[in-house]
């Protein structure tokens, strides 16, 4: 994958706080670009997980770990496609003529 080289600034007192390992750092800040762009729905899961070098399994587990949710339907709206889903197949069975 083609990388650039991407800079900024942060105030002086924050490096007391930022790992002392420059590799660790890099990485962090990477997952976070990462992780707030599949939040802001900018880019896919599996579009994520390639550019971190993760595959789609592990990258899900570490959203989890985070609180992003790979699902962005409740539980009760799950259950009623479930039971939408079910009429209609239901009705699929009794208008066929097989």
């Amino acid at each position: 994958m083609e990388t650039s080289k991407f800079e900024f600034e942060l105030p002086k007192e924050i490096i007391n706080y930022l790992p002392s390992d420059n590799e660790e750092f890099l990485k962090k800040i990477k997952e976070l670009i990462v992780y707030t762009l599949v939040k802001e729905e900018r880019i896919s899961f599996g579009k994520a997980a390639e550019i971190l070098g993760m595959n789609k399994i592990d990258y899900l587990a570490d959203l989890g770990a985070l609180g992003i949710s790979y699902f962005d339907q409740t539980i009760e709206e799950v259950i009623e496609d479930k039971k939408n889903l079910d009429k209609l197949l239901e009705d699929h069975k009794s208008d066929s003529s097989f």
